[in-house]
Order: structure tokens, then C-alpha cells, then sequence
């Protein structure tokens, strides 16, 4: 485990990869892309796994880990992420132009794993060999 000092509120989170992460670059060159990771909510009732429902978690990803998963990733792509977490505050104003403020959280992601790919068909896997 590894611990990054100063860096903030932190989660872990792991799932499915959405999408194909599309790469970008900031106006200083920095690779920049978002991914978004379904992660399943379960309950369990009589000993049994129950589905209950999918959380879509956004996440910002940057530099080598931002080429990576553009050039690589596949939807279903099981991601192990690390996260800082900021708040950011939006406004928006009321149908009476008083406005309101609102804070939605930003993660951005500070150390990613593939923990597993996508299984190949058996034709596409005898392909591959």
C-alpha cells in the first residue's frame, strides 16, 4: 500500500470501464482523458448475491496512465483506480436569476491497475496464439 502525504481526501474504487477513453492534451501538453467505471451495488438476501443497482463513477485521468488507457482500454476492462477527490462548486441560477451554488465532487486519478482484460472467444484466442 502506499501513501500519499498531502494529497487529500482519497477513495478506491473498482470496475468496468464504460468506454473507450478518448486522449486530449491541455494547453501546456499534459495527456488528459476521463473514464467512467460501472460498479455494481449488490445486497445480500438468504445467503445470495442480489444485483440491487450500478453506480457510474467519473474519473480524470492524466499523464502516462491517460496514453495508456487511450491506446489500450476496452469497454468491460476491469480498473483498479486510486483517486484524489475535490469538491467544486457550480452555480446555477433559479428561474428567477437568484443563484444557487452546488458542489459536486471531481476525482482524479493518481495510480491505476488493470486487474484483469476482457476474456477472448475461443476463435479470437487461438488467433492471438
Amino acid at each position: 500500500m502506499k501513501i500519499n502525504k498531502g494529497t487529500g481526501a482519497c477513495f478506491v474504487v473498482i470496475g468496468r470501464l464504460k468506454e473507450v477513453p478518448t486522449l486530449r492534451a491541455t494547453s501546456t501538453g499534459t495527456p488528459v482523458t476521463n473514464i467512467v467505471l460501472a460498479v455494481d451495488e449488490v445486497s445480500y438476501k438468504d445467503g445470495k448475491e442480489e444485483p440491487v443497482c450500478t453506480q457510474w463513477i467519473p474519473i480524470t485521468v492524466w499523464g502516462v496512465a491517460a496514453t495508456f488507457l487511450s491506446g489500450s482500454a476496452r469497454p468491460g476492462l476491469r480498473l483498479y483506480v486510486e483517486a484524489n477527490v475535490k469538491i467544486e462548486k457550480e452555480s446555477v441560477a433559479d428561474s428567477e436569476g437568484k443563484a444557487h451554488a452546488f458542489y459536486i465532487p471531481a476525482f482524479h486519478a493518481n495510480d491505476i491497475s488493470v486487474i484483469d482484460a476482457l476474456r477472448l472467444s475461443p476463435s479470437t484466442q487461438a488467433e492471438a496464439e
